[in-house]
């Protein structure tokens, strides 16, 4: 007996060693491949589609569904977020861009001097604004192709790691369940949870992000701004922040407008459009998306996107629901199992 207790408990010291070595090894392509499992969640749809025209060819139904994911979505999303590093080194090397209108500026240092008896130069505090706005443009600038490449890498991890799961996904399941001391109904039941929840948060949140950045793109064509791939990108980022939101973006554009461009009625029109139009996609199209697909409560659902967002970064937006849903679903499990005890361990 004390020998198979010996064995065991080497053998759960060498799974502890080499999973911890192997978390370090793979923890730089955790957000591509987690990526890569919410899009394979959800263009199952498509794959079955593919799957059943191209005549049972997994092969080529995933070659083909990743090309189309390819073209369809990631392209324009990477020319889009180019468009907007473009836009944004051309600020932080042209100053006159980030120069305000000199008319408002002289009549902002003259109130200011009025009733602080200062002798401030306008000339001087829009240069030194300038000076300011380039010292934080800068390292945006700078750090621009190491965020590009690593984005790149990313995606074609992502890309790679959605190919193999549509390939070979099944098999992938099938062969980690046999591992797992896990009933096989609770694996299937797990797996189903974590199927809903994340194509309901992914769709719900991704289609609320592009809705936002696309209304408010039109926004701010209409209102007169420039750069309208990095505005755009940015209110798409900003959307995916609980609270704030596309907001973040907005409303400085509309004050900007207002007070500093000399464009009262174009600032007004961006700030009423933001509210009645932008920011309302959001709860539009969250609770149409989620509304039964998952089990978590309103408030528990917001909660846990805040956590998940606190404790892990962006990637948070989806484990956050998923842990809360996946903690209801091994609770229940465990508590049907206690059920069974008394009439299974007599």
């Amino acid at each position: 007996m004390l020998p198979r207790i010996a064995s065991i408990l080497v053998l759960v010291a060498l799974v502890a060693l080499f999973g911890i070595l192997f978390y370090q090894v793979m923890a730089g392509f955790l957000m591509p491949v987690f990526m890569a499992i919410l899009a394979t969640i959800l263009v199952q749809p498509l794959f079955a589609w593919l799957l059943g025209r191209l005549g049972g060819s997994r092969r080529w139904a995933a070659a083909a569904t990743t090309g189309i994911v390819l073209i369809a979505i990631l392209i324009p999303v990477v020319y889009l977020g180019a468009s907007a590093v473009t836009e944004a080194i051309r600020l932080t090397k042209n100053p006159e861009m980030l120069k305000l209108d000199p008319q408002i500026m002289q009549t902002g240092v003259d109130w200011l001097n009025a009733r602080t008896h200062l002798r401030l130069d306008a000339e001087e505090v829009q240069a030194e604004l300038v000076v300011k706005a380039q010292t934080l443009l800068t390292p945006l600038a700078v750090g621009t192709s190491r965020a590009v490449l690593d984005f790149l890498v990313g995606l074609t991890i992502m890309l790679i790691a959605l190919y193999y799961f549509l390939l070979d996904g099944d098999e992938m399941i099938r062969s980690t369940g046999k591992l797992l001391p896990l009933d096989l109904k609770y694996q299937e039941s797990l797996l189903t949870e974590f199927s809903q929840v994340s194509r309901a948060v992914a769709a719900a949140t991704l289609l609320s992000a592009l809705g936002q950045g696309i209304l408010a793109g039109i926004g701010y064509y209409f209102a007169g701004l420039d750069s309208l791939a990095l505005l755009i990108m940015a209110t798409m980022l900003a959307s995916l922040i609980p609270f704030v939101g596309a907001a973040l973006v907005w409303i400085p554009c509309a004050l900007w407008l207002i007070v500093f461009a000399d464009k009262f009625w174009p600032g007004v029109f961006l700030a009423i459009y933001g509210v009645a139009v932008v920011s309302m996609v959001d709860n539009l199209v969250k609770p149409f998306i989620l509304q039964g697909r998952t089990n978590l409560h309103p408030l528990l659902a917001l909660l846990s996107v805040l956590g998940g967002v606190q404790a892990l970064g962006p990637i948070g937006i989806f484990v956050g629901p998923m842990t809360v849903v996946f903690l209801q679903a091994a609770l229940t499990m465990l508590q049907a199992e206690l059920r069974r005890a008394p009439a299974v361990y007599p």
